[in-house]
């Protein structure tokens, strides 16, 4: 046994060796292994090897390996799915980014041996399985329906009865629809879903069932609900419920006699017809196929009597007839007497005759009853009649006769009677009906015609009661008369003409020339109508008064006067604006007549009767032509257009608007003179002009009189431009007054920015750095070089220089976008290195002393000059800034200081961050990366070679074609800015040229978040840079702007309107250009327009506004309210 396993281990060894031998003849180092011939097959929905893989299904891989079949391999996937071990891929249920894939396959046995496969991935045939719900209301409902199934992509389209409906994906297995299901067919649905290419397809075909919502009707009527019957003459009103929920939204219709409502009311015919069977069916107006019907039978009503005539009953006669009135009355009905039947006649269905001889011993009074034969019908409730006496008669006499059955409004009948044919006075008169009648029988008919225009007078005899007689008639109007009219003159083509006269009714009617005019009736004596004329008329006009019927007739004719003035010319021929003294010739001028000009009454002068003269104003912006013409009260009689020559270099809006830029506010004499001179000249004008001047204060001027100083120099001032450029250098190179100190410091830092404002940037960073109020401010006054070793100067102004007022902190192209560094985050444009070196540099300069000495903590600061070098207390190390640029040890303080400004003047980061600053300030919160790159331009070369020339910056600033864009009126979201509080109150004092005599505006403006030379802190009053939260717009202003300051700046503005802010008056409502010459509030708000809004003010805003004063009780409260709406605007406040 022990040989045996001996031997087996050798023939092992050997067989092993015999292996490596074999593998070394057959791969040699440097020689490439044989490749086996692998043939691979994918199998899917579409066949083999078809190149596509659908969306959620498979594909099954096998390979061909050296002709042996289902060789035995190594998968592996390129691209979205999945794919098992065994060669089974399954696609993604919804389509990836990249739709190809690329399965591979290596041979088990000879892994040096690999083939590819590639294909593409594309949309399934869906297939349906299920609806959610089973089935839709029918009847043009709109129904949510949920399709299951598979192969749904977010491509995938519900298609119901062939017809796409919206679809909404939600997975691989369920899409939702939604379809309206056609109003006039219950037919099942066919749902199918459609899945686009690439490749895609429709799926089979599922059936959806539809239900009809059932629609169920009432009959109301007098016979209850759902009766089966409907009286003759009576109604019927149909309801509907759908689904038990009552509903208005049906359509009805009619078969049978009588007539149906839109609203389902029927009415029955007022006689039998041939058929008495009536159907009703109601269908719902969203789906025809929803419908209900109610059928029933017409029968007769129940008769009802409301008269007789006549209303009492004649004895003796044969026979006696007489006439019942009411309604339901039928062929078949008949009438009785105390319960018998009598003759009876059908004329209506409200009226039936009847005759009976009655005997002169028949007592009263009489019952009548009518009663209605079968269907239906009935008794009607009893009407009782009188006996009547035949031997008393009645005689009425009037202005139209005897007995004629009239009466006339406001006039007389008198009453007589005769008994057996002899006059008798001894009769009780009584009346039922309008008027008043006396115990002599007179009567006397109403002013006004009553509701009831019948009335009767019953004559009783005193000796008798039972013995009486009736006499009925009808009230008529009377004809009127005229007793005077008012004006005595008609002198417009327009006249309010007042008659009074006696007898008028509420239909009277003034007649002018025959022919009628719209009349008003003022009292029961008086009329007015509006009566024209032409001008020039000197014809009288003939009036008279007419009532109308029934009755009624034409007054007397009266002879109204007519002069009306007329045949005006103008001289000038032409117009230009302002005020212009003109001649008007005419006819028919008084010393009442007045010349309205653009429909407003002007100051006229009365030369004779032919002539008038009058001072024209005409707005500095208007061009179109203006009316002209003369009235006598208040309205011109006669008009003619007169032609307005308005030739200047630019719009008044243009204009306008210019100055909110470049000065403070729309003053109206800035305004017209850039509208006479143009941009350019009246920038040049501007560029020449000296800085502000600050009155020296005494011993009792107020410490903040040099801030109503400012403002009165923005508001009357000819140097607005330096002023408005040195305001903006404020807001961003900030310094605030030291100790509330505002002579001693804001004032020499605000005429130092106006120094500069048309200079060189350089230089105004020299005046900035060696500013004592900036040096009280930011520490550079006094700030010596450390004598402690690692121990730094104060960095503040160093650090601010950079930060705030010259580059920013960040690295930006010239179109103010920000450079952004390899790794995904802006470029620093300075480091904590240069911060201190920089600040090294600034070292050794000194608050100049008030006394002229060096002694500032002593004698305190002089504000007014430079501060003082002090070499030796200067750093005289090495510096370096910016990494690049070496000062070297040993320079002098002034070449340490020339230096480094220099350095960071030529940075550049300053022209674009300098410029988009100024443009905020100045023109708009939002400047485009082009703006700010010309503009950056402009800084960087002035065309001369000059850089920070701030003149060229500013003037290509303001004539910037973005800058001029709003200039015609047209904006765009991102334009404009909104008004902080000094330059909104500064601009409304401009317009209204008013200003405030002391400091307690200031006050107010504090309380606002911003106050002159005292910003909170050196980041000024709010960030160049601030975002209204929640979106992406830059605007600055916003920052100090909520709820709060809202309410704020509104009362402000409301109190400066009123003049009750404190230091106000409201003298500008009488001195001021715009109020002077717009009063009315349509003129006055056309003048706001023009000179706030620059001709934007939203058409909405001035109807509102107009409408709004047209309630107000006075001009006075009217102009003040339509001042304080329009200025309080939004569209105001954020200016474009």
């Amino acid at each position: 046994m022990t040989r045996y396993r001996s031997l087996d281990w050798a023939r092992r060894i050997s067989l092993l060796i015999f292996g490596i031998l074999v593998l070394a003849f057959a791969v040699r180092p440097g020689e490439a292994a044989t490749q086996l011939a692998i043939k691979l097959n994918a199998a899917s929905v579409d066949g083999n090897n078809s190149g596509t893989a659908r969306l959620g299904m498979h594909v099954s891989m096998t390979a061909t390996v050296a002709a042996t079949a289902n060789a035995p391999m190594t998968w592996s996937l390129q691209g979205a799915g999945t794919l098992t071990s065994a060669g089974l891929y399954a696609a993604p249920e919804e389509m990836p980014a990249n739709p190809t894939v690329v399965i591979t396959g290596t041979s088990v046995t000879a892994p040096s041996s690999s083939v590819s496969y590639t294909f593409t991935l594309v949309n399934a045939v869906p297939n349906i399985v299920g609806l959610s719900p089973a089935a839709v209301a029918g009847g043009g409902v709109t129904s949510q329906i949920g399709v299951y199934g598979s192969g749904f992509t977010p491509g995938s389209v519900v298609m119901v009865n062939g017809t796409a409906v919206p679809t909404t994906f939600v997975s691989y297995v369920q899409v939702n629809a939604k379809a309206v299901v056609n109003s006039t067919t219950n037919a099942p649905l066919a749902i199918t879903v459609f899945n686009p290419a690439p490749v895609g397809g429709t799926s089979n075909s599922f059936s959806m069932p539809v239900t009809v919502p059932a629609l169920k009707l009432n009959a109301a009527s007098v016979d209850g609900n759902n009766s089966g019957t409907a009286r003759m003459g009576m109604h019927v009103s149909m309801t509907a419920t759908l689904s038990g929920t009552a509903t208005t939204a049906i359509n009805w219709t009619l078969q049978g006699a009588g007539t149906l409502s839109a609203a389902g009311l029927y009415t029955t015919p007022t006689e039998m017809p041939a058929s008495s069977a009536v159907t009703i069916t109601g269908t719902t107006t969203t789906s025809p196929i929803v419908s209900a019907s109610y059928t029933f039978t017409i029968i007769n009503a129940v008769p009802n009597i409301v008269g007789l005539s006549p209303a009492a009953a004649l004895t003796g006669t044969t026979p006696f007839k007489f006439g019942v009135y009411g309604t339901g009355f039928v062929p078949g009905s008949v009438v009785h007497i105390n319960g018998s039947a009598v003759t009876t006649t059908f004329v209506s269905d409200v009226q039936v005759n009847a005759q009976a001889t009655l005997s002169a011993s028949t007592a009263g009074p009489l019952a009548i009853t009518v009663v209605n034969p079968a269907p239906g019908g009935g008794t009607s409730t009893g009407f009782a009649m009188q006996i009547a006496n035949s031997s008393l008669k009645l005689n009425a006499a009037g202005s139209d006769g005897n007995n004629s059955a009239l009466a006339r409004l406001g006039m007389h009948l008198t009453l007589t009677a005769t008994l057996a044919g002899t006059p008798t006075t001894a009769i009780n008169w009584t009346l039922q009906g309008g008027g008043s009648i006396s115990s002599a029988g007179l009567y006397s008919a109403p002013v006004t015609m009553p509701a009831n225009s019948s009335a009767t007078i019953t004559g009783t005899t005193t000796s008798s009661p039972t013995l009486s007689a009736t006499y009925t008639f009808t009230l008529i109007n009377p004809t009127p008369a005229i007793e005077g009219f008012q004006p005595a003159v008609l002198t417009s083509t327009s006249n309010k003409l007042e008659v009074w006269g006696t007898v008028l009714v509420p239909g009277t009617t003034i007649l002018v020339n025959g022919s009628p005019v719209v009349t008003t009736s003022v009292s029961s004596n008086e009329v007015s109508a509006i009566v024209p004329a032409t001008a020039g008329q000197t014809t009288p006009l003939s009036v008279t008064l007419m009532n109308p019927a029934p009755g009624g007739g034409t007054s007397s004719a009266i002879s109204v006067p007519v002069a009306v003035p007329g045949g005006v010319l103008v001289s000038p021929a032409t117009l230009g604006t302002g005020t212009t003294t003109i001649t008007i010739t005419g006819a028919n001028f008084s010393s009442a007549s007045i010349v309205y000009v653009n429909g407003e009454a002007a100051p006229t002068t009365f030369v004779s009767a032919s002539k008038l003269t009058a001072s024209a104003f005409v707005a500095p912006w208007r061009t179109a032509a203006v009316p002209i013409g003369v009235g006598n009260s208040t309205a011109p009689t006669s008009t003619v257009s007169v032609p307005v020559v308005n030739t200047t270099a630019v719009t008044y809006d243009a204009a306008a608007r210019f100055t909110t830029q470049a000065a403070f506010g729309p003053r109206p004499d800035i305004v017209q003179h850039i509208q006479q001179v143009g941009f350019t000249t009246f920038l040049n004008e501007q560029f020449a002009q000296p800085v502000s001047v600050y009155p020296t204060p005494t011993s009792t001027t107020p410490v903040d009189q040099p801030k109503i100083q400012f403002t009165l120099n923005a508001v009357t001032g000819n140097n607005l431009l330096r002023q408005r450029v040195a305001f903006a250098f404020e807001e961003f190179i900030t310094a605030a007054m030291t100790n509330n100190a505002s002579w001693q410091t804001g004032v020499p830092w605000q005429l130092m920015l106006e120094n500069d404002a048309f200079g060189n940037f350089r230089d105004l960073m020299t005046d900035v750095t060696l500013s004592p109020t900036m040096g009280s401010w930011l520490n550079l006054g006094n700030n010596w070089a450390p004598t402690t070793p690692g121990v730094h100067p104060n960095q503040n102004y160093a650090r601010e220089l950079m930060q705030l007022f010259t580059m920013g902190p960040v690295q930006l192209n010239d179109d103010g976008s920000v450079v952004m560094g390899s790794n995904g985050a802006p470029t620093p444009t300075y480091d904590d290195a240069t911060v201190i070196d920089l600040s090294r540099a600034l070292t050794g300069w000194g608050l100049p002393a008030a006394n002229g000495s060096t002694d500032s903590t002593w004698w305190g600061v002089n504000y007014g000059t430079p501060m003082i070098a002090n070499d030796s207390q200067h750093d005289h190390g090495a510096k370096t800034l910016f990494d690049t640029v070496n000062l070297p040890a040993g320079q002098t303080i002034q070449e340490d200081l020339k230096s480094a400004l220099d350095t960071v003047f030529n940075q550049p980061n300053v022209p674009p961050f300098v410029s988009k600053i100024l443009i905020q300030h100045l023109v708009k919160s939002n400047p485009t990366p082009a703006y700010i790159e010309r503009i950056s331009h402009v800084f960087e070369n002035d065309g001369t070679g000059v850089r920070g020339n701030l003149k060229a910056v500013v003037q290509a600033i303001l004539l910037d074609p973005e800058a001029r864009a709003g200039d015609s009126g047209s904006v765009q979201v991102a334009d404009g800015h909104l008004q902080e509080p000094i330059i909104y109150f500064l601009s409304v004092m401009s317009a209204l040229q008013t200003a405030p005599t002391n400091t307690m505006l200031v006050y107010a403006e504090r309380g606002l978040a911003e106050s002159i030379w005292q910003p909170d802190s050196v980041f000024s009053f709010y960030s160049p840079s601030f975002m209204i939260p929640a979106t992406q717009i830059n605007a600055p202003e916003f920052q100090i702007f909520d709820g709060n300051y809202a309410m704020q700046r509104s009362q402000i503005l409301y109190n400066i309107l009123r003049g009750s802010q404190s230091g106000f008056s409201n003298g500008y409502r009488t001195s001021s250009w715009m109020m002077q010459n717009f009063v009315s509030i349509p003129d006055l708000l056309d003048a706001v327009n023009h000179t706030f809004y620059h001709g934007t003010m939203p058409a909405g805003t001035i109807s509102a506004i107009e409408t709004f004063c047209a309630t107000l009780p006075n001009a006075y409260t009217q102009q003040l309210e339509a001042l304080y709406l329009a200025l309080n605007s939004d569209t105001f406040q954020v200016s474009y």
